[in-house]
This record gives structure tokens, sequence and C-alpha cells, in this order.
């Protein structure tokens, strides 16, 4: 708009969309009950989750099973030991053509080249990264109009701040209570 031209791509309506969530979380099961409340179909992959805590939601067995049908990937899991990507060539080539990638979570959860050829070839339409494989980041994931990215800055409000700093002394009052014991 700043440029004087409009957007030329069309959009996607969510309600009807299928969305699958990587861990679920605190993080992870508000993102899918907005996206649930969106008309979204919700399918989540987390190995600490034994039964869908909601009855409409499909829990798929891996990560794979998990990208077949979504429309929508959305990533809330913590960091693999040695910074082990989780979305690798394998589960790319096992997406659905046109898949969105959301990811605030950790940028070594995505494999970069993986994520650079499936954007190259279609089968990733878009993505939105709050959080990338280095910081600073100045790769090529930049030059794809496709791809949002922002500074993993989503908690750099003062209420955000003064809610993690009150969680941080609260951990640590109960920490201290078991060490007490």
């Amino acid at each position: 708009m700043r440029r004087g031209h409009l957007p030329t791509r069309p959009g996607r309506l969510l309600n009807g969309a299928q969305a699958g969530i990587v861990g679920l979380g605190r993080i992870g099961t508000r993102v899918a009950e907005i996206l649930d409340f969106l008309g979204c179909s919700i399918s989540f992959f987390d190995p600490y989750i034994g039964e869908a805590p909601r009855g409409a939601w499909r829990r798929a067995s891996s990560l794979v099973e998990l990208v077949r049908d979504a429309d929508i990937l959305s990533l809330h899991a913590p960091a693999q030991p040695g910074d082990r990507a989780l979305v690798t060539g394998e589960v790319f080539s096992a997406c659905k053509r046109g898949i969105i990638i959301i990811n605030t979570a950790r940028g070594s959860l995505i494999n970069e080249e993986a994520m650079l050829s499936s954007l190259r070839d279609g089968t990733v339409a878009g993505a939105g990264l709050d959080v990338l494989p280095r910081d600073p980041y100045d790769g090529p994931l930049l030059s794809f109009p496709q791809v949002i990215v922002t500074p993993h800055v989503a908690s750099n409000t003062p209420e955000t701040r003064a809610r993690m700093e009150a969680e941080a002394v609260r951990q640590a009052v109960v920490a201290a209570a078991g060490w007490q014991r």
C-alpha cells in the first residue's frame, strides 16, 4: 500500500481449514482454541499428550501424519536436543501443497534449507516467522514476499514483561519451598 499498489494474491478463509498444531502446551492449546472458534478443524502432534483435550480435536501419531492434510501448521514446541529440526525435508515432502507455516516457538524447529526449497516449489504458500535459525537474521528467507518475518517481539510489552517477572518470582518461591522440606 505504501508503494502505491494493492496485493494481488488471493487470501484464504480460516473457516473450514485444517490446522495442525505442534506442541499442545499452554500456548499451543490457546492457539488451537482460537482456530477452533474460527471454524478450523484441529489436529495436533505432541508426544507428551495422550488423548485430545477436546473431543473434536484429532491426535496425529507423527508430524508427517499431521502435515498430510494440514492447510496451516503452527509450531509451539520447545527446542529439540542439539537444536535438531522437527520440520525437515521429509516433513515438507509430506505436506499438502499450499500449506502455511507459522513458527513463534524456536527457529531451530524448521530446517532452513528444506523450508527454502519448499517455498521455491510452492509446497509452502506462505510463512509467518517470529523466530529464525539465527539472530540477527539476514538470510534468504527475507527475500520471499510470501514470508512475513517479525523480530521475536511478541512479549515486548510492559504487561507481558511484568507477568513474566511475576511468574519467575513465583517459580523461585515454589522451588525454594521445595528445598526447605
